[in-house]
Order: structure tokens, then C-alpha cells, then sequence
């Protein structure tokens, strides 16, 4: 299953092709290449939604745009629908291709129909997307805790991206009814405080400073065992909602003991903690991030609202996903 995101606002999207296949820290299972890169690249796509579409940017590469058509080079009428978009190039890839695009009424449920005529065999294909609308009940206090990859990968842009996603999400916290804190990890883990803090002034200025001094100097990437050490110390015998949030580019292998451990401890909660993925960096790990939005709230029955992101350069979008947290749980 592909997920297309939505770009930060209800209507645009984001399509990310990836460059790379980025290495993963620890021993792989059975004998993989190295890591490997595309170079040159011819990329067209032909784009057509249920409403009109108004743009397509690329913020990472130099695009070629038509708007009202599938295919330029075909002799079709105008349709504000269609769009079409390519790149060429012969220099060395170093970044995904994004794509971003608006359109008219992505906020609204569409469909999609497709038929295919093949002799006398006729076949139909229906796409059809449900945009809920619902207002959860907020809750009157909630923990939150910050699980920041620090290990070597993250060095460079990537943890300057997450030194500055931080800084956002830290001050877009409700200021009552708050506790959080910040765990660190890569081949070991540890915390700013022993245990959560109050959201005062104080705090936030000693989390500030702490996220400063952020550098990538912590190893390898230990993901299970930095779950592991947090879930001991969060207190699920309070009752009090938790919100755990790890920023990583997910470079690792032992994923399947990670997914577990989460699991374990949303039971082991009474569903009481929830657990969010932020992707950094252009290498990121998407299924890390897509593991995390599908497998765990399957494990817990609930519906995923703004369960995975990404680390983008336009930080303004690291404010976002704070709120959808302090609501509480759609149940199916």
C-alpha cells in the first residue's frame, strides 16, 4: 500500500520518488548490496484528479509544468483536471524528488473510476477516498515525550533539522495540564530530567538549551532498546494520556522487535499511550514511518490521525501535529 501525504494543509499533497537506497545500521538480513544511487533520470507524470488543479512545485528538483493536460504531446482538449509534469537530468541524484501538489477539493470525499476493455472481458477499477469529519474530545492533561535519534547518521543537516523541529513543537505544547521530557539515544539512552517536568517557563527554558546542544555523537542506532529504556519510566499507573514522539531517520534493522515492544506497551497502558514518527532527513526510512501509522494503531483499534510526518525544511508544519495530540482517541 502507497499513502500519498498531504503537504501540511488539506489541499495539497506531497509525492515523494525516492533517489536512494540508504544503508541501515546493524547487520542485514542475508546478503544485500551497498547502498546505491541513481544517477541520471528521465521522470514523467501524468497527474488527474477530481477537481481542478491549480499547481505542481517540486521542492527539491527544477520541474517542467502543463497544466490542463495528461500528456503535452497529445492532441487533447484543455482539462483543468489534468496536469503533467517532467524532469531530466545528468547530474548525480543526492535528494528525493518531491513533488507537491494543489488541487481543488481534497478536503471533500472523491472517486475514482477506471475501466478497462480487453476483447469481451470488461473490467472496472473504483478508487474511492472518505474524508471523515469528526471532533475529538479534548483531554485535560496529557505527557509528552520527545525520543530524539542522535546516533552518527543523524549528523550534519539532520540534526540541525531536528534541533530546529524541536524548538517549534516545545513551544506549541498547551501550557496546562502538561509534563514532558526529552530522552536521547544511539547506542545508549538517557533523559534531560528523571522523570517529566511541569510546562512552566523554567522547563522550557532548560529544554531549550538542552536542545542547543543536540549533536549526532551518540554510535549506532539502537531504536529497541531506547523504546525500551523510555517505557520503563513513563508513568502508565497515573491514568494521565501519553504521547510519545521519536524523531529518527530510521536507518536500522531490528524494526520487528521495535513495532513489538510498542505494542506491548499501548496494551500494557490500558491504550492509554500513543506513540508518533517523524522522518528526518532525505534518506529517511518510510517504513519506519508507515509501519509505525498502520501497525500500531491496529494494535490498539484506533483510527490514525496524524500519525506519521516528516522533518521538512518548512518547519511551520512541526507545529501541526502537536494539537491532534491532545485530543483524545477515535475509536473504530
Amino acid at each position: 500500500m502507497s499513502i500519498i501525504a498531504h503537504a501540511g494543509t488539506t489541499d495539497s499533497l506531497r509525492i515523494v520518488i525516492p533517489a536512494t537506497v540508504a544503508p541501515y545500521y546493524g547487520a542485514p538480513p542475508g546478503a544485500l548490496n551497498s547502498s546505491a544511487s541513481l544517477g541520471s533520470l528521465d521522470l514523467s507524470v501524468s497527474f488527474q484528479m477530481t477537481g481542478n488543479i491549480t499547481s505542481i512545485t517540486s521542492t527539491s528538483h527544477t520541474v517542467t509544468c502543463s497544466l490542463g493536460y495528461v500528456n503535452p504531446d497529445a492532441a487533447t482538449p484543455f482539462n483543468p483536471t489534468c496536469a503533467y509534469i517532467s524532469l531530466h537530468t545528468t547530474d548525480l541524484l543526492q535528494n528525493d524528488v518531491v513533488l507537491e501538489l494543489e488541487s481543488v477539493g481534497l478536503d471533500k470525499p472523491r472517486c475514482f473510476a477506471q475501466r478497462l476493455t480487453s476483447g469481451d472481458e470488461v473490467t472496472d477499477a473504483l478508487s474511492l477516498t472518505i474524508v471523515p469529519r469528526f471532533t475529538a474530545t479534548p483531554i485535560s492533561s496529557q505527557e509528552y515525550i520527545f525520543l530524539v535519534d542522535r546516533s552518527g547518521s543523524m549528523s550534519g543537516g539532520r540534526i540541525q533539522a531536528v534541533r530546529d523541529a524541536l524548538q517549534i513543537m516545545v513551544r506549541s505544547l498547551p501550557s496546562n495540564g502538561t509534563t514532558f521530557n526529552m530522552f536521547s539515544f544511539g547506542d545508549s539512552c538517557n533523559s534531560l530530567w528523571p522523570t517529566s517536568q511541569a510546562y512552566d517557563a523554567a522547563s522550557v527554558d532548560i529544554a531549550t538549551r538542552y536542545i542547543d546542544a543536540m549533536d549526532a555523537n551518540y554510535g549506532g542506532t539502537q531504536i529497541a532498546s531506547a523504546f525500551e529504556h523510555v517505557f520503563k519510566t513513563l508513568d502508565t499507573m497515573a491514568g494521565r494520556p501519553i504521547s510519545v514522539f521519536i524523531l529518527t531517520d530510521g536507518e536500522a534493522w531490528d524494526l520487528q522487535h521495535v513495532f513489538a515492544q510498542i505494542d506491548k506497551a499501548v496494551k500494557t497502558s490500558n491504550m492509554k499511550t500513543r506513540v508518533f514518527a517523524f522522518g528526518v532527513g532525505n534518506q529517511v526510512s518510510k517504513e519506519v514511518c508507515y509501519r509505525f501509522e498502520i501497525d500500531i494503531w491496529q494494535s490498539n483499534n484506533e483510527i490514525p490521525v496524524l500519525r506519521c510526518a516528516t522533518v521538512s525544511l518548512v518547519l511551520g508544519e512541526a507545529s501541526r501535529p502537536m494539537s491532534a495530540k491532545r485530543s483524545g482517541q477515535m475509536q473504530n
